[in-house]
């Protein structure tokens, strides 16, 4: 029998996360960003949003929108579904920012040592609100979705915050505060992705799944 390893290794062509993110329309997303969130409002607020997305981080929310909804038959447009997803996101760190005391974010000052945890409050306030906008889109049910990822993700911060001195905390109940937070919001971003291209009921339950494998799978990877 012919041993096919060798062709394998041969055809394969490692992708870049910048390829797959082009490929699946990424850009599309940051540019519905920017006009949700420098089209309106005066110079203060322009400003703020101006430098926030300078530096857009990975965008690995929106991306797992993407390409969860590449499964669906429907060719229904989910860039704003994965915009507002993304537009969340920024809101908890903007959030997160006020409530560490933290001053750097993505390798410069964060929205609060800049312009004091007041500005920085109504700009995740700002940010929550045309999320929801977007969101909304796609009717009530997305938007309970919404409406659970928030409500999990401050649960996990109340734990967080209850655990803070907790010396004896294992890894196992660290990763499980981190599901709260972040695991269950990529989960849903999958979800929601190929919910809203029309995916299959049992599909959309293993594409959740993968969400949650694919943040501990990034976590483990960041901290080797």
């Amino acid at each position: 029998m012919k041993d096919f390893s060798t062709d394998r290794s041969r055809n394969i062509c490692p992708v870049s996360y910048n390829q797959m993110a082009h490929f699946w329309g990424i850009e599309g997303v940051y540019q519905l960003i920017d006009r949700e969130l420098l089209g309106s409002g005066g110079k203060f607020q322009k400003e703020i949003f101006r430098y926030l997305l300078e530096r857009p981080g990975k965008g690995l929310r929106p991306l797992l929108v993407l390409m969860c909804a590449g499964f669906g038959r429907c060719r229904t447009d989910v860039k704003p579904l994965a915009a507002g997803l993304e537009m969340l996101h920024l809101a908890t760190l903007v959030h997160d920012d006020i409530i560490d005391g933290a001053y750097i974010r993505r390798g410069r000052n964060s929205i609060n040592a800049l312009w004091g945890a007041g500005a920085a409050v109504i700009t995740g306030d700002m940010l929550f609100g045309k999320s929801l906008k977007l969101i909304g889109r796609y009717g009530d049910k997305a938007v309970k979705i919404y409406a659970k990822i928030i409500e999990r993700m401050v649960s996990g911060e109340f734990q967080q915050m209850e655990a803070l001195f907790d010396y004896s905390l294992d890894e196992s109940s660290y990763f499980r505060i981190v599901g709260k937070k972040t695991a269950y919001f990529f989960s849903q971003c999958c979800r929601l992705g190929a919910w809203a291209a029309g995916v299959n009921h049992e599909q959309i339950k293993i594409l959740e799944r993968f969400g949650f494998f694919f943040l501990e799978w990034h976590f483990r990877y960041r901290m080797i």
